[in-house]
Order: C-alpha cells, then structure tokens, then sequence
C-alpha cells in the first residue's frame, strides 16, 4: 500500500499542517505536534497550513482559537495561507457520508455509547445487516478490508490489532457529530495535504484513515508520528487532562525546550536569538532521523 502514495505523490509540493482543536490555550504537548510539522513542512521548502478543528463544537472554547494563533505568532511561526476551520467543510463531510452509503460502504447504527463501552473498543457489527435509517442513527464505515500495517516516517512499521483495524467504526454519532476520522481525511483531500505530522496517539486511527482515503478513491498521505510530551504521572500532555498553558513571557526558551524534546540541534546562547531566527536555524538544521522513535 505504500506505494499507492509514491507513484502519486512522489512530484507533488509537500503540504503539511497543524490542526488544533479550540479547546484551549496552546500547551507544551501542542507546540510540539506545530513546531514537528512546521519544521518537516519547512525543510522540504513546502507550505504550513493551520486549520482549526472544531466539529466537535461540544468541546470548543470561546476565543481559544485566537489565544492558539497569537500563541504561535509569539513562537515564530508564519503559516501558508488562511486559516480553516471544520466547520467550513460540513458540506464536504455530507458529500463524503453520502456518496459512502450510496457506494454501501456505510450504514446506519443504533448502538449506543455505553453499548460500545461494553464491547471494549471493537465494534461488533451488530448493525451491519440492519438496514437503519442513516438520517436516524449513527453511520459506520462498512469495512471490507483485512490491512493492519501502517509505514511511518518516524516509528518505522508499525502493526495494529487486527480486530481494531478490521472493524467497522464511526464516521457520524447517534448525535449528528461528525466523526474525527471522516472529518480530516475529507479536510487532508480538499488541502492536499502530503504528509500527516502529529502525536503518536493517534497512529492506531491512522489504519482507518487509510481506508477512507482508499474508499474515496484517494491515495493517502505520508504519516510521521511524533512522540508524547507527558505530565509527571505518565499521562500525555492535553487540553482534558488540564494542561497548563505555555508560558510565553520567554520564548525563545519555550521553543529550545521544545527542539531538545524532538532530540533537534541547539547551541549555548541561542536563547539570545529571536524565536523567529531560532526557527530559521531548526530549518537549516532540521534532522527528521533525530526525533526519538518513542511513541509514549
């Protein structure tokens, strides 16, 4: 499957992108999915989009998007384009659920979410055969295909349970939500986004991910799984575990501590740079085979 992407994308510009949820300030957990992906962006004289991923309006915070923007701004950061946001494309996400159903590849599902919990994180099938009204229940992907295996650029290969990887998941909740994985596949497609740079949390999702992409007759971008910056008690730094803000009062020494985290060069005295020439130096610097292969 990986060359699905390199007979396709191998002479394309590389276009990469940041895409945080509004749900807070930015955190140290955050500016290192940014500066990973502005600097891979970057290196390869590519473009840097932003978008903002806010479907999940139940989890948004007023202005947070803004705070995350005047964040990176005071970090150095300078991105490509405007700024998008998910709830632009809701018409694209209807596109994409209704050409999936016309194609029965989804389906109508009225599971519920303590159901779910019950069954331990892989969906049974129990609605597969139901026929269920979409326009009334959940949608699920109908997934067909037995491929386990993601190739990442950072990680190296890494395998997924296949029961995880085989089961058919969630493209739209019983509350009309559309679901994470839709949501930035069709957004990655109407970027053309080359390659994904993000947290190594999500590199299980990313095998759903490419079959969506497979299923809109799209070859998938390259993936680069970044490692987690974790709190004292081993949890990944986040908005929902309470994540304190970046202090912001220095820095030049924010974005040296974020460089040393990503295993990247610094020098005694750099902090005396502006963070926008620190940046121009990580460019310059940038070795991708640095970054540490841990994904916890």
């Amino acid at each position: 499957m990986r060359d699905l992407y390199d007979m396709t994308h191998s002479n394309q510009p590389y276009i990469g992108r940041f895409a945080p949820s509004p749900s807070g300030e930015l955190h140290f957990g955050s500016l290192i999915a940014a500066l990973g992906s502005y600097l891979r962006a970057r290196s390869q004289q590519g473009i840097w989009r932003i978008r903002i991923d806010d479907i999940d309006s139940t989890r948004c915070i007023k202005n947070a998007d803004s705070q995350i923007l005047n964040a990176l701004e005071q970090l150095g950061f300078t991105w490509d384009g405007a700024v998008t946001y998910q709830h632009q494309h809701t018409n694209l996400y209807a596109e994409a659920l209704e050409r999936l159903l016309n194609n029965n590849q989804a389906y109508g599902c009225q599971c519920s979410r303590r159901k779910l919990k019950n069954l331990q994180g892989v969906y049974n099938g129990a609605c597969r055969f139901l026929k269920l009204d979409p326009n009334q229940n959940g949608i699920r992907f109908r997934n067909t295909r037995q491929d386990n295996v993601i190739f990442d650029s950072v990680q190296g290969q890494h395998d997924i349970s296949l029961p995880f990887a085989a089961q058919d998941f969630t493209l739209k909740r019983r509350d009309g939500i559309i679901s994470y994985n839709l949501a930035v596949v069709i957004d990655d497609i109407e970027q053309g986004i080359t390659e994904v740079v993000r947290g190594a949390d999500l590199l299980d999702s990313t095998i759903h991910q490419q079959q969506l992409y497979l299923a809109c007759d799209h070859p998938y971008p390259k993936w680069l799984h970044l490692p987690l910056a974790l709190d004292i008690s081993g949890y990944k730094l986040s908005k929902q575990n309470k994540a304190k803000p970046l202090d912001l009062h220095e820095p030049q020494k924010t974005l040296i501590q974020a460089l040393n985290f990503l295993n990247q060069p610094t020098f005694a005295g750099m902090e005396e740079l502006t963070p926008a020439s620190i940046l121009r130096y990580s460019i310059a610097n940038f070795d991708v085979q640095s970054i540490p292969k841990k994904r916890k």
